[in-house]
Order: structure tokens, then sequence, then C-alpha cells
């Protein structure tokens, strides 16, 4: 039995798609405005198996709110469960936060960008951002000024669990 795909249903024009390079992977993508959504208990679960450390979904505090996000559209080579050829290509879609403009800089430098970027689960898209001048870039003030409303949000939201994360990371 197959699963239903999971996340947000969204219309977009196919001739919007922007080409880019993400990890030196040719990818598409569009800028976003979407609503924070949280993984589903078993996207959870695969993440906590695969992570190198605890899980900490950064975008818990910002569930429900509207971030400017990256749609990236990016091949990866299908699972032999998925009833494809091994080494089989499919598409899929991967969801970044652009409240800082990392996600874009990264889609258009590639593998070139050394910046770090986080994924997101979007629970609806509200509308593509055409308006390139709209589009957040990146910029060292942004990047600090983003990162501090993160950490202020998990102070006010869970401080125990950020304390936590912080001490688990030194």
């Amino acid at each position: 039995m197959k699963e239903e795909a999971e996340g947000p249903v969204f219309t977009f024009d196919p001739e919007d798609l922007i080409e880019g390079r993400f990890n030196n992977t040719q990818c598409y993508y569009l800028v976003v405005s979407g609503i924070v959504g949280d993984f589903s208990q078993a996207a959870k679960r695969q993440i906590e198996r695969t992570a190198a450390g605890p899980f900490f979904p950064w975008w818990e505090p910002f569930i429900g709110k509207t971030r400017q996000m990256l749609l990236v559209l990016l091949p990866v080579e299908a699972q032999e469960e998925e009833g494809l050829a091994k080494g089989a290509q499919k598409m899929t879609w991967l969801y970044l936060d652009n409240e800082d403009g990392t996600a874009l800089a990264k889609a258009k430098l590639g593998s070139t960008y050394k910046g770090s970027v986080r994924a997101i689960t979007p629970a609806e898209i509200k509308r593509q951002v055409r308006n390139k001048k709209a589009w957040r870039k990146e910029s060292g003030r942004l990047c600090r000024m983003v990162s501090t409303q993160i950490k202020e949000a998990w102070l006010k939201y869970n401080p125990e669990r950020y304390n936590e994360h912080i001490k688990n990371l030194n």
C-alpha cells in the first residue's frame, strides 16, 4: 500500500520555476509565503533514527505563523520499495526557511554557498512571492536578527528544552 504524499497542496505555473543548484545538483525553486506546520510522527521517528544528536525542531515555536520559504524541487534516488527501478531518479520537494535569505542564496550559488540552511515543514503554502524585491536576500544583519528571533521564541516557548539543546551542542 502506498502512503499518501505529505505536505500541503499548492498550485503553481511550472513556467514560474527558477533553475538553480543545490549541493551541486540541478534544482528548481519557488519563493513562497507559507504557514509553518509540524513534522508528522513518522517523519520525526525517521529523523530521530538517523540524526547524529537529539532531534531539535527549531521551527516548533513558529507553528501556525507565516514565514518566507523556498520550495526546492530536487532529484533524489528512489528507494526499491517505491516500485521504481534501483537507482531511478524521482523528484521531491525540499522546504527551506528563507526568513534570512540563506535558502535563496543556497539555491542560487549551489555548493559554493558555505552558509547553513534550515529545513521547515509548511502546513499551508499561502502564495507564491512573485515580486523579486520582496525576496529576502542574505545579509549578516538579517541572519543575526533571525537567529535572535529563533532564540527568543524558544526561550519563551520552552526554555528548558532550548537550554538542553545548547548544552548538547557544546
